[in-house]
């Protein structure tokens, strides 16, 4: 009885064909075994969404209702940066109900400055007077949370990333975005049709005290 042989690949590397022969099947068997470790690995870890692949759906109001209640209790430090054609305006400081005591610099000259029952002062070294609006520049509308609020009409979409939400509303003159964390929303951006205003928010319901420069 003859004994049957098996394949013998030294021979077939040899020959051209049989070589090309093994060459295919081994880059075939790679192909597939890179093919299931990526398959296994998709399973194991899951992408998560980045800002390039976000997804987009229709936001649930209650729990963003509560934040902007905790925004209109006016008690906040804030950051605003304004640019109205081609002119920057920037704002800092902190707010506790009708007391503002911060910051605001333009054309790289900065002004300290106090607010108390809509009157402004200009704050001193050594003496404080009364000052003009320093918001005369800007759409004061524009910084006013409860304007703001009024002017999202439309129905809104929320984007998730990994650590915060972005609620978009697309108004007709306006487009209004908000930026919230788990707890608070810390900027909203309003694009008007000759400018940007940028507000972000930190330690909101957290200034324990406001020092009138007033008082000496």
């Amino acid at each position: 009885m003859e004994e049957k042989k098996g394949i013998n690949f030294k021979e077939m590397w040899q020959n051209p064909r049989g070589k090309s022969i093994i060459k295919l099947v081994v880059g075939t068997g790679i192909m597939l075994l890179m093919l299931i470790v990526m398959a296994i690995s998709s399973r194991i870890n899951p992408e998560t969404p980045n800002e390039d692949e976000t997804e987009i759906k229709t936001v649930s109001p209650t729990e963003f209702e509560i934040l902007k209640e905790d925004l209109l209790q006016n008690n906040y430090a804030f950051t605003y940066n304004i640019t109205i054609n081609n002119q920057h305006y920037l704002y800092k400081g902190n707010r506790k109900e009708n007391e503002t005591i911060g910051s605001f610099t333009t054309q790289g000259v900065e002004t300290n400055y106090y607010i108390v029952d809509n009157t402004y002062y200009q704050v001193n070294e050594f003496d404080t007077e009364e000052f003009p609006n320093i918001y005369e520049n800007i759409e004061t509308n524009l910084i006013d949370l409860e304007y703001i609020y009024n002017n999202c009409r439309k129905t809104p979409t929320i984007t998730n990333y990994d650590n915060l939400k972005k609620i978009n509303y697309p108004e007709e003159e306006l487009n209004i975005t908000f930026t919230i964390n788990k707890d608070q929303i810390i900027k909203i951006l309003i694009e008007t049709n000759n400018g940007t205003y940028s507000l972000e928010y930190v330690s909101i319901n957290k200034i324990i005290e406001i020092k009138s420069p007033l008082i000496q």
